[in-house]
C-alpha cells in the first residue's frame, strides 16, 4: 500500500488547508498533510490537528491553552499530540502514550519521521563534556595513587624546594615568588591554613604574635599558604586577624604535595636552617609559648 492516502479513497481531508493528499505517518492512525504540512490524528474518525512539541496555542484557532488541557478552552478543539517514540497519539497533558512511553522529551526528527528510541544520541557536546570529566577524574585518581606511594614527610627529613607566590600587592602587582632554598640558613615555620578552616582562627593572633616577636631577629621567616580557597575570602581573613607575614595560595596544592600532606588545617611544619624538618604540629598552636618552644631550640648559638 502506498504511503500517500488519497482522501476519495479514506474519506479523508486535512481540516486545516482542505487537502487530500494525505501522507501515512502510522498506519491508518498518524497523517501529514502533504499541502500544508500539519500532522494529523483521526480519533473516532474525527481529523484532529497535532501540537508540535513545546507549544501551547490551539493548532485550530491560535488559543493558548495550559499544557494540562486536553481541548481548547475557546473552541473545544482535542488537542494532541504524537509519541516521538511510537507515533501513538495522546492527550496533552497525560505523563505517558499508550504504550507507556515517557512523552516529556521533546521528540528528534529525521526526515520529518518521528525517530525510534534506538536512533537518538548523544550530541558532541556532552560526549565532551563527559570525556573531560572522566578524564579528569582517572587524573585525580592517578595523582592520588602515586601520593599514596609516596611516603608522608617525616621529621628528619630534608623538605622538597618549593616556590610561594604571594598575593599581590602595590609593590609587587604580579605577587613575589619566595623559594624555600633562597631561605637556608634561616628557621622556616610553613602554616597551612584557610579561611573556611574554624579552627586557624583559634591559632591565627598567635602566630600573627609569635612573627611580631622574631621578626626583629631576621634569622626566623613565616609562610602562610592559603589551602584551597578563594581569594577574596583569604585577603579578607588576613586583614580580620592582621597577618602580616608573607602568605600566598598554594597553586595547583603544589606545595601541599611538596610535604605529601594527607590531614587538614591548620598543619605547621617547622624546617631549620639547612632545610631539615624539625617539627610538624597537626591542628592549632594553643599559645604564642607553644610556637616558641618548637623555634628557640633550633636557635640556639645564632
Amino acid at each position: 500500500m502506498s504511503d500517500i492516502i488519497q482522501a476519495e479513497i479514506k474519506g479523508l481531508e486535512c481540516p486545516k488547508c482542505g487537502t487530500s493528499i494525505l501522507e501515512e505517518i502510522k498506519k491508518g492512525k498518524v497523517f501529514k498533510c502533504g499541502n500544508c504540512g500539519s500532522t494529523l490524528v483521526w480519533p473516532d474518525n474525527q481529523p484532529t490537528l497535532v501540537l508540535s512539541f513545546g507549544a501551547n496555542l490551539c493548532p485550530d484557532c491560535g488559543t493558548d491553552n495550559p499544557q494540562t488541557h486536553r481541548s481548547c478552552r475557546k473552541c473545544g478543539a482535542g488537542l494532541v499530540k504524537v509519541c516521538p517514540i511510537c507515533a501513538e497519539s495522546f492527550y496533552v497533558g497525560d505523563k505517558y502514550c499508550p504504550n507507556g512511553h515517557d512523552i516529556d522529551a521533546k521528540p528528534t526528527k529525521q526526515n520529518d519521521q518521528p525517530v525510534t528510541a534506538e536512533k537518538r544520541g548523544v550530541s558532541p557536546l556532552i560526549q565532551g563534556i563527559i570525556w573531560v570529566v572522566l578524564l579528569g577524574f582517572l587524573a585525580f585518581i592517578g595523582s592520588g595513587l602515586l601520593r599514596a606511594q609516596k611516603s608522608i614527610i617525616a621529621i628528619g627529613d630534608p623538605v622538597t624546594d618549593f616556590t610561594l607566590t604571594t598575593f599581590s600587592d602595590d609593590t609587587h602587582p604580579q605577587g613575589q615568588d619566595i623559594l624555600l632554598s633562597d631561605l637556608k640558613g634561616k628557621v622556616v615555620l610553613v602554616n597551612f591554613w584557610a579561611s573556611w578552616c574554624k579552627p586557624c582562627e583559634s591559632e591565627a593572633a598567635d602566630l600573627e604574635a609569635a612573627w611580631k616577636y622574631y621578626e626583629p631577629r631576621g634569622d626566623v621567616v613565616f609562610l602562610g599558604v592559603d589551602y584551597v580557597d578563594t581569594e577574596p575570602e583569604a585577603r579578607s581573613y588576613l586583614a580580620k586577624f592582621g597577618i602580616t607575614y608573607i602568605n600566598g595560595p598554594d597553586l595547583g596544592t603544589r606545595i601541599s604535595q611538596a610535604f605529601n600532606r594527607q590531614i587538614g588545617v591548620p598543619e605547621t611544619y617547622i624546617i631549620d636552617q639547612n632545610g631539615i624538618l624539625r617539627n610538624i604540629k597537626i591542628g592549632p598552636f594553643v599559645s604564642v609559648l607553644e610556637i616558641q618552644s618548637v623555634i628557640d631550640p633550633l636557635l640556639i648559638g645564632n
